[in-house]
C-alpha cells in the first residue's frame, strides 16, 4: 500500500488529524512559553527599577532640607541673574528690573515659595531659553509665571524676533 492509500483509511485518519492537532497545539504552546518567559524577565527588571526608584524616593524625602534652608536675599537673587544673563550672553542694560516679594507658604506643607518679579527688555528667544535654563539648573530658580511682549519701536522684518519679558522666580525653601 502507498501513503496516499494509508492515509485515506478511516482508522488511521482519526489518529493522525489527532496527531497533527497535538503537534500543532504543542509549538502553540512552546511560543506561548517563550513569551511569558520574556514578560517575566521584564517584569524583573522594572520590578527591581521600581525597588531603586522607591529607595531613591525614600531617601530624598529624609532630605527636605536640601532644596534651602534660607531666605534668598536681594543681593543673592541679583548675583544668580546676573550670573544667568553672562550664561545667556545678555548684557546687563538689558535687565529693567528685580524685586523681590516675600515668602508664602506653600498650601500645607513645610516649603516657602519665595517669588521674585524680573522684567527684561529686548531680548531673543534663544537668549531667553537659555537665561531661564541657567536659572533652573544652577540656582535653582523656578520660574513660576512667564509673560512675553513684542517690542513696539522693533519692526519684525529687521532681524531676529526681540522680545520683551516680565517673569516670576521662585525660590523653593524647606522652612517646617
Amino acid at each position: 500500500m502507498k501513503l496516499p492509500q494509508i492515509l485515506t483509511l478511516p482508522e488511521i485518519r482519526l489518529p493522525l488529524l489527532i496527531l497533527v492537532g497535538l503537534v500543532i497545539f504543542i509549538f502553540f504552546l512552546y511560543g506561548e512559553f517563550g513569551r511569558l518567559r520574556r514578560a517575566a524577565y521584564e517584569a524583573a527588571g522594572n520590578s527591581k527599577a521600581c525597588q531603586e526608584l522607591s529607595r531613591r524616593i525614600i531617601e530624598l524625602k529624609k532630605k527636605p532640607e536640601l532644596i534651602s534652608g534660607s531666605m534668598s536675599s536681594t543681593s543673592q537673587i541679583a548675583q544668580s541673574v546676573e550670573a544667568a544673563m553672562v550664561q545667556a550672553d545678555i548684557s546687563s542694560d538689558k535687565l529693567v528690573r528685580i524685586e523681590p516679594r516675600s515668602a508664602k507658604r506653600f498650601e500645607k506643607t513645610p516649603f516657602l515659595e519665595q517669588p521674585s518679579h524680573l522684567e527684561l527688555r529686548d531680548l531673543t528667544m534663544e537668549q531667553l531659553i537659555r537665561f531661564l535654563h541657567a536659572l533652573s539648573i544652577q540656582n535653582h530658580l523656578d520660574t513660576t509665571d512667564l509673560r512675553l511682549h513684542v517690542p513696539r519701536s522693533v519692526a519684525p522684518e529687521t532681524g531676529p524676533e526681540i522680545w520683551n519679558a516680565e517673569l516670576v522666580l521662585t525660590n523653593t525653601i524647606y522652612s517646617p
